[in-house]
């Protein structure tokens, strides 16, 4: 099962709540309104709307992130969206806002979901979005982020032609930094592109984002960092330093994947999300264990996967580093931190 749970990471809850209160201020949600979410994992959205006393109703296809939701007192059907659901157990919907969040990436047809959007979206109706931006993730090498959960990268070109095709206009446009650069865009059946909006599709084109070179030369630099990377954990284990990793999510798993043989020296991964301990990161067979073996087991060298939560991990970890320990991030560039450079 998909074992994935949102509220695992502080600075992502942080973006969330923020996210929630100013929507449900611009939006002038309230009591009478109604927010939808599509791929709402354990509820770790809908509580902030919740607590600002607006109805809230997630959908996700995940047992255990649906049970962790539900738990939450969070409203949520366990299915994956799709338009058949939104004419059958969501028909006498009409939500002010629908929310999908890392979402839209992974869907296998993204037609058929956007029409279920339309069908549950009330007239005047707001749909947000956030995905990966493609620029982002080329633009820094997340070679990592690429893997078979992710069928597709948007820019904010490809998003818009894809939303223009089923009767939406997006309105505006966001930069947000979460997941190493993502796109927040506002999309509804009518309104006109914001300024932000047409700056962003001319500077896409200007760029020669919507050309093939840039995606050739992020290719060859994804090979070049994973020798760069294999190189540095094969020095370090024949210098006698144990390696261990922080982070067992599925880009840790890819990056993980293209080191070769330089993943045996890897002793274990630790994570936050209990539902993962016991299990093996695959490919690798590196076992998942709890954070509080960082301290117990003291790893000279501590691998970031997660390197898009560097600042909240390296705090989590101070204690680590003031002990003597070293992390080395290995994205967007490899550096090797100690506790001088926090």
């Amino acid at each position: 099962g998909y074992l994935y749970l949102s509220s695992c990471s502080d600075s992502w809850l942080a973006h969330c709540r923020a996210n929630a209160e100013s929507l449900a201020c611009d939006l002038g949600l309230d009591g009478d309104s109604l927010v939808v979410e599509l791929g709402s994992n354990d509820g770790y959205l809908l509580q902030f709307f919740r607590d600002l006393g607006v109805p809230a109703l997630g959908v996700d296809p995940a047992p255990a992130p649906v049970a962790a939701a539900r738990k939450r007192g969070i409203d949520t059907i366990g299915a994956p969206f799709t338009l058949a659901l939104a004419q059958s157990r969501l028909r006498d919907v009409s939500a002010d806002l629908v929310v999908s969040n890392n979402v839209l990436a992974h869907v296998a047809d993204p037609h058929d979901f956007i029409q279920g959007v339309r069908a549950i979206l009330a007239e005047g109706g707001t749909w947000v979005i956030e995905v990966p931006y493609v620029l982002d993730l080329v633009s820094a090498c997340a070679f990592d982020t690429v893997y078979h959960e992710h069928l597709c990268y948007f820019s904010l070109t490809s998003l818009a032609r894809l939303l223009k095709q089923h009767g939406f206009q997006v309105r505006d446009v966001e930069r947000l930094p979460t997941h190493g650069g993502s796109l927040r865009v506002r999309a509804g059946r009518s309104g006109s592109p914001s300024e932000r909006v047409r700056t962003m599709l001319d500077d896409e084109q200007r760029g020669g984002w919507l050309e093939i070179e840039p995606y050739h030369r992020f290719a060859q630099r994804a090979c070049d960092i994973a020798l760069e990377l294999s190189g540095l954990l094969e020095d370090l284990a024949a210098r006698g330093r144990s390696i261990a990793a922080y982070g067992a999510a599925a880009k840790g798993t890819i990056l993980l994947n293209c080191l070769g043989p330089a993943a045996r020296h890897v002793q274990f991964a630790a994570d936050r999300n209990p539902l993962k301990h016991g299990k093996w990161i695959p490919g690798v067979n590196i076992p998942i264990v709890g954070v509080e073996e960082i301290a117990r087991r003291a790893p000279e060298t501590l691998l970031l996967l997660p390197w898009n939560l560097r600042q909240e991990v390296l705090q989590q970890q101070r204690g680590y580093l003031e002990q003597g320990g070293q992390v080395i991030v290995p994205l967007p560039r490899l550096e090797a931190i100690g506790v001088a450079d926090l």
